[in-house]
């Protein structure tokens, strides 16, 4: 039943006639109970257990609703503060996660944009060899298909890297037409892959933001 309104105060809470049952409120003893008359004493699960007749479990779901209607002074319950907190830090988590995210993608795209100004036209190099006489394209090349030159330097993800080989370069874009990604791959001077210490082919190299970004092979 509902505790006895004249025997309580604000530290403590008391039930009976007599208030023989305490509940410590706050204080040093805040969450404790002690009974007069019995003589038994305990935390808020242990008292749970004796009145309801219930096991630990029961005891721990039963005070957890019971704070889910407690009502504090200024009207809000303590489940709704926890989850306005709650709430909040996920908020606050979430904006700073995406600002991480915006960060990462700009920088990846500043090395892809270095990279695209750094290229040269494909005519010529060994990059135009490798399409035509390894791939087999022929006719008009697309603008976005570029060579780069080994020792190119860049800056992708606030490290400085240099490129050890000459690369076919192909620049994605996406619908927009905005640049958004790069693929190297590898050559060798005479223009086909270059192959790793065991001969198998260097895996190509990919930079920026590859989803939903288009590389164009041909004019037309």
């Amino acid at each position: 039943g509902p505790p006895n309104q004249h025997l309580s105060s604000k530290h403590e809470l008391r039930w009976g006639k007599s208030g023989s049952l305490r509940f410590h409120i706050s204080g040093p003893k805040e969450g404790k109970w002690d009974d007069f008359e019995s003589g038994e004493k305990g935390n808020i699960f242990e008292l749970v257990r004796r009145e309801k007749n219930v096991d630990f479990r029961h005891a721990v779901s039963y005070v957890a609703d019971a704070l889910n209607l407690k009502v504090l002074s200024h009207g809000i319950t303590i489940s709704q503060k926890q989850r306005e907190e709650q709430d909040q830090k996920r908020a606050q988590l979430k904006e700073k996660q995406a600002l991480e995210e915006a960060k990462d993608i700009a920088s990846r795209l500043n090395g892809v944009s270095e990279l695209q100004m750094k290229s040269k036209p494909i005519e010529g190099t060994v990059a135009e060899t490798y399409l035509r006489d390894v791939r087999g394209i022929q006719g008009q090349l697309a603008p976005d298909l570029r060579f780069l030159p080994r020792g190119t330097a860049f800056m992708y993800g606030g490290e400085r890297k240099t490129l050890q080989q000459d690369c076919f370069a192909a620049f994605g874009r996406d619908q927009g037409g905005r640049l958004r990604s790069v693929q190297l791959t590898k050559l060798t001077e005479d223009g086909r892959r270059a192959l790793s210490l065991e001969g198998e082919k260097l895996n190509k190299i990919q930079y920026g933001v590859s989803g939903r970004s288009f590389v164009t092979l041909q004019e037309g």
